[in-house]
């Protein structure tokens, strides 16, 4: 199954277009993060409890995940649309 990935930011780590052999949104998470920096650790994203928020806020198909009744264990479709929205912290 392929899912289309938005970022806010060009990240070649982040592919455009990813394949997974799941069909939920935790799934096509980890896959879109697998090459990145961001959780080198991949087995983190597999606990019931795993959290993000402070790095990246996630979007299926224009809604929050966390809208979605079973969150990242929503079951996705060809063709869904991940937006993944890297969080930017700055200081003075």
């Amino acid at each position: 199954m392929k899912i289309n990935v938005i970022t806010n930011v060009t990240a070649p780590d982040i592919p455009p277009l990813v394949e997974i052999s799941g069909n939920t949104l935790r799934e096509a998470l980890k896959a879109a993060l697998s090459k990145t920096a961001v959780f080198p650790d991949q087995s983190v994203m597999d606990k019931k409890d795993f959290s993000f928020e402070e790095v990246l806020e996630l979007e299926l198909n224009g809604k929050p995940y966390y809208s979605y009744e079973k969150g990242l264990d929503t079951q996705i479709k060809e063709a869904d649309e991940m937006k993944l929205y890297l969080i930017f912290l700055g200081g003075g």
